[in-house]
């Protein structure tokens, strides 16, 4: 009986440590609103995982978003302070009416988020980049030690 506790024990353990941690977030002009961009550098330099979360709003629907969550593929830091993640290329993806997914076929996009409130949207196919275009976008940055 003892064994079998001590085995929760240790599994309760292990995902409690394994929770994510808002760590900091930024509004779309790239001010703080959440946590301490210091203590989000320190993590990624300390080899922490890194989620990222941001929303999308499309402009002619400003009461519409699509919330993203994702693992970046390459975080980097700016001698200037900032802090940039690019992310894994991503289906463009909208609702339409009657909550419908609405996909686009002309590529796979690769967002490229930052602590100043940019977003960049690259989309490519197999050879070339097809179209970029740039927004604003508040993001919330999670970490896992």
């Amino acid at each position: 009986m003892k064994p079998i506790l001590l085995l929760a024990f240790v599994l309760l353990s292990l995902s409690a440590a394994a929770q994510w941690t808002l760590i900091y977030e930024n509004d779309r002009q790239g001010q703080p609103v959440n946590g301490d961009k210091d203590t989000l550098i320190s993590a990624v330099r300390s080899g922490a995982e890194v989620r990222i979360g941001w929303r999308e709003t499309p402009g002619w629907k400003k009461d519409e978003f699509i919330e993203h969550f994702a693992t970046p593929t390459t975080v980097f830091i700016a001698s200037n302070g900032e802090v940039f993640a690019e992310l894994p290329a991503v289906a463009e993806v909208h609702v339409g009416r009657r909550n419908t997914i609405i996909t686009r076929n002309d590529g796979r996009r690769i967002p490229l988020v930052s602590t100043n409130g940019c977003l960049e949207l690259n989309a490519v196919d197999e050879a070339s980049l097809i179209r970029r275009h740039s927004d604003k976008s508040g993001v919330k940055w999670f970490v896992r030690k």
